[in-house]
């Protein structure tokens, strides 16, 4: 696909301005999306009578175009949770902290790059925050109703997470936490 241009600067919903073909392609990220959730056993279904309404938080989709390694463009979908209504966040009972590089680490990791003619890359984790490991946090997502539709599922239902997933403030933490169990298995070590 080629990013439409008509959809930059609109007023009106994008989603009335999109093609049949350009929905389509949307509704095949959503799949795609969805997908990802099972295969990392992100969540499982359960039903709102069994879910905690206070421990229920509803999920949004994000839509984007975004481009393939050729310079094609495909629709990519996102389902984020409102994380900022996690009530063990909300409650202080959540630890989010998680290591990042500062600008002046990453300045003086390039520096010596460039001095001693290492070698640098960057590498990008598919499906990141849905790769940690389980944790039992007893949390519930209301899915939008498209959602429930891909799904095949009634409007009861409720998915119980196994997992983090994107918009949950642990969500880096739950990552970096299993990347660096994995990479010390493979002999890594920290500095």
């Amino acid at each position: 696909y080629e990013i439409p241009l008509r959809l930059v600067g609109s007023e009106m919903c994008i989603r009335d301005r999109l093609s049949p073909d350009e929905k389509a392609a949307f509704v095949e990220g959503k799949r795609i999306e969805l997908d990802s959730f099972f295969d990392n056993k992100v969540w499982e279904f359960t039903t709102e009578a069994e879910a905690d309404p206070m421990r229920t938080m509803k999920a949004r989709w994000i839509l984007k175009w975004s481009s393939n390694d050729d310079g094609t463009y495909r629709a990519k979908a996102r389902l984020v949770v409102q994380g900022y209504k996690d009530p063990d966040a909300l409650e202080g009972k959540l630890d989010t902290s998680s290591s990042t590089i500062s600008r002046t680490g990453r300045n003086l990791m390039i520096m010596y790059a460039v001095q001693f003619g290492w070698s640098s890359w960057a590498a990008d984790v598919s499906t990141a925050f849905l790769q940690g490991d389980f944790r039992d946090r007893n949390l519930f997502v209301q899915l939008p109703a498209d959602a429930l539709r891909i799904l095949g599922v009634d409007a009861n239902t409720r998915m119980r997470l196994n997992k983090t997933m994107y918009g949950l403030n642990d969500g880096p933490r739950a990552f970096m936490q299993t990347a660096e169990k994995r990479m010390f298995k493979l002999g890594f070590k920290a500095h």
